[in-house]
């Protein structure tokens, strides 16, 4: 092999492996949001998915104008909700809270995102009154 085919594919090692984080972070977005099926209740969605960093989950009731939200950080299995100042360890546990929370009749939407270094990946997932998947966004990547 020639010393400059070597370097090129020394050179092309380093990209591969500078890209890693990028390209991980979008395939557990791309793999996790392929799990979520319309129909899902709530409870079987946050079963499904749990490769994600940060959940925001809102409602806004057309009549009322009520607004409702809560966001979770997740981390080594760890989900903190600053909002309630609680954390859970157990992923049951977490998955009970979160399913109790969105049962108060409205249509919630929950944007689920994922780090990957300095790049997000983020799909949304919107439930209806029932607590039911109605719709599954598309992937959006943003650095």
């Amino acid at each position: 092999m020639s010393r400059g085919k070597a370097v090129s594919l020394i050179v092309a090692g380093f990209l591969l492996i500078a890209a890693y984080p990028t390209t991980s972070g979008f395939w557990h977005a791309y793999r996790d949001k392929s799990k979520v099926l319309i129909g899902m209740n709530v409870a079987d969605v946050f079963r499904a998915v749990d490769d994600w960093d940060l959940c925001l989950s809102t409602y806004r009731n057309e009549t009322t104008k009520e607004f409702g939200m809560f966001n979770v950080l997740k981390g080594d299995q760890v989900y903190r909700i600053p909002k309630y100042d609680k954390t859970f360890t157990s992923k049951e546990d977490f998955v009970q809270f979160v399913a109790h929370e969105m049962s108060n009749g409205q249509a919630w939407g929950s944007q689920l995102t994922y780090f990957a270094g300095a790049i997000r990946n983020t799909f949304r997932v919107d439930f209806d009154p029932n607590g039911k998947v109605r719709n599954v966004a598309g992937m959006v990547v943003r650095p």
